[in-house]
């Protein structure tokens, strides 16, 4: 009853506050005898609507002033709603994740003002010479704030792909993170994704399968950049199952709604999850080009049961470097491909 009596409390906007204590604040009047006062407000229409609605039900005034003390506590709790309200704010976690020296945009404030707003800095810009200490940092920092009751976390920034990937997966999918985004645009700021999708983007697959036996998938996935063949070459793709995920019209701003990302994760984990049962796969390698909100959202929906052994990789220079396991720790997870 209390949670429920709270959940009330706070859904009610402001100006519904307001315009009721107005209401309350007339009938208080009324209730304590100020009827005959009324003609002396200087306001035609306010004290004709008031002797029109008497004039109609006369008996109005007895029972408002047997109603005094009530309507009274209620004008009082309608006052004191807003503070209430702002008081009894949801408490909710900002967290800003990079790994990259530059400055990053700001963030819709007016998104937050509902909220009693905490702000975390995951910084590993200057760790990332040593990446098994920048993910165990992360790791830390990440678990630190699972153990914090706050009804909802906010997560943005700009980081390497392995490192947003696997902050995703030690959130989880039944973790309440939102999601912000900031549109490649000088005067954009990181806003939340919207609640409507663009059917009209449909993700296409393509796959390969090897001549030979091979117990590993490189799933391709290409939402903002596109993936050649020639990237891909360091993995020696053609020793291995191949599926490939992309958008015909490819952009970091074409996925702007969680019912898209969720579209597009079911599909390609399911065929993902095929391919590991049909061909007894051990190893997944992902190589991703997507936006930092929709990697974040991949990692989230791999499971630690039920999924094979996943490698998440980083793009540099035309190849993948490195990339980390994401089920094992920090100190086991680096993995070296094409120095």
């Amino acid at each position: 009853m209390k949670i429920k009596l709270l959940s009330v409390i706070r859904k009610v906007p402001y100006k519904t506050y307001f315009s009721m204590s107005f209401a309350f604040a007339v009938l208080t009047f009324l209730a304590w005898g100020g009827y005959p006062y009324i003609e002396l407000v200087e306001v035609s229409t306010f004290a004709g609507a008031v002797n029109t609605v008497v004039n109609f039900i006369p008996w109005i005034p007895d029972w408002l002033y047997k109603l005094r003390f009530v309507v009274s506590a209620l004008l009082v709790l309608l006052l004191a709603g807003p503070l209430f309200k702002h008081v009894l704010r949801e408490k909710v976690l900002l967290i800003k994740h990079h790994s990259f020296a530059n400055q990053l945009a700001g963030y819709n404030m007016r998104l937050f003002q509902p909220y009693k707003l905490t702000n975390v800095d995951i910084k590993l810009d200057d760790k990332i010479f040593n990446i098994e200490k920048a993910l165990r940092y992360q790791d830390d920092e990440m678990k630190k704030i699972l153990q914090q009751p706050f009804a909802h976390y906010f997560y943005y920034g700009i980081a390497h792909t392995p490192f947003v990937f696997c902050a995703g997966f030690l959130f989880g999918d039944e973790c309440n993170v939102r999601l912000l985004h900031k549109k490649r645009t000088n005067d954009s700021v990181f806003d939340e994704l919207k609640n409507m999708d663009n059917e009209n983007l449909s993700i296409t697959r393509s796959e390969h399968a090897p001549s030979v036996s091979s117990d590993e998938l490189l799933l391709v996935i290409c939402t903002s950049l596109e993936i050649t063949d020639d990237d891909m070459l360091c993995f020696n793709p053609d020793s291995k199952h191949l599926l490939k995920f992309e958008l015909a019209s490819k952009s970091f701003d074409n996925i702007s709604s969680y019912q898209q990302m969720e579209r597009y994760r079911n599909e390609i984990y399911h065929q993902m999850r095929e391919k590991c049962k049909n061909y007894s796969i051990k190893t997944v390698h992902i190589v991703a080009a997507t936006s930092v909100a929709f990697t974040f959202f991949l990692g989230q929906g791999i499971s630690e049961t039920h999924d094979p052994d996943i490698i998440i990789y980083h793009y540099e220079n035309s190849t993948y470097p490195w990339g980390l396991r994401v089920k094992v720790n920090a100190e086991r997870s680096l993995v070296r491909v094409c120095d």
